[in-house]
């Protein structure tokens, strides 16, 4: 039953986007590896069954090369609680994956790859699934963008300045774009599974 209301879910959230706003990096202090992933990712307001804002993006920062980069991979669980909009309700827990960094040899193939990511097409393809998500928290200086990663339905991206503060998709950073992102082209989280070694990559 449990996987019955998880596809029925993941089918209401992949229908389609509006738009968003903002633009430009996060200036949020780095956070070292070892405390870089929460065990539970922050729920957006309203939730949309867990899976976040399903706005559209209007505009992507200049993500660069990051000097430091980790991953950490999420499943979705069914809290038990009901949706404000009805149906089941979702919270993305961290799987037992060992949180993963990126080596410094894959840091520009990494910045390649977040070059990609852009605001999503009005007519994407979408799959009707539902399957892991990742976080990837990348770092120039001082400053963090953290990003979830979908690897179902449209493979869709959602920035936040900090993973255990702001809802990915919903950051409270006015300089971070909300809503959601996707890589141009590219299957970002296979990507970024081969670089960092997460769930058996690279």
């Amino acid at each position: 039953m449990r996987g019955a209301l998880a596809i029925a879910a993941a089918a209401m959230l992949l229908a389609g986007c509006a738009s968003g706003g903002g633009a430009g990096p996060s200036t949020a202090s780095a956070v070292e590896p070892s405390t870089g992933c929460p065990d539970v990712l922050v729920q957006a307001d309203p939730p949309h069954h867990g899976f976040g804002t399903q706005d559209a993006a209007t505009s992507v920062p200049e993500l660069g090369v990051p000097e430091a980069a980790w991953v950490c991979e999420y499943v979705a669980e069914d809290t038990g609680d009901p949706d404000p909009d009805g149906g089941a309700l979702y919270e993305w827990r961290r799987t037992d994956a060992a949180l993963a960094e990126v080596p410094d040899d894959a840091l520009v193939e990494l910045g390649d790859l977040l070059a990609t990511v852009d605001v999503p097409p009005a007519d994407r393809a979408c799959t009707d699934d539902l399957g892991p998500r990742l976080l990837l928290v990348a770092v120039t200086g001082d400053r963090q963008v953290a990003m979830t990663i979908d690897e179902y339905g449209c493979r869709e991206i959602r920035l936040t300045e900090d993973p255990r503060e702001s809802p990915p998709g919903s950051p409270s950073d006015p300089d971070l774009p909300a809503g959601v992102l996707m890589a141009d082209g590219v299957d970002a989280a296979s990507v970024v599974r081969d670089l960092s070694g997460i769930g058996g990559g690279r």
